[in-house]
């Protein structure tokens, strides 16, 4: 509960391509209504890395292939369960 409004964060596993040192994990606030906060609390892509390796080129590809992925599932998300810009207002 936060304010009166249940929610509850919504996010997947890291998503690491094979053989690379980097991933990609995505996470956003859903709301009592099944719709995500888009305001306040934007959702997220998060890059999950180690930061002393590098990125082959390939790697680099991949992760990029990724990272376009998670933003489109991110993006189908918001567009299937709606987006509310302020948890706290009245819909």
């Amino acid at each position: 509960m936060d304010q009166g409004i249940a929610s509850r964060v919504v996010y997947t596993p890291d998503r690491f391509p094979a053989g690379c040192t980097a991933g990609v994990r995505i996470s956003a606030i859903q709301v009592e209504d099944g719709s995500f906060e888009t305001a306040a609390d934007v959702p997220h892509i998060y890059l999950e890395f180690h930061p002393d390796s590098g990125l082959t080129i390939e790697n680099a590809r991949a992760l990029a292939l990724v990272l376009t992925e998670s933003a489109a599932q991110l993006e189908s998300w918001i567009e299937m369960f709606g987006a509310v810009a302020d948890a706290g207002a009245k819909r």
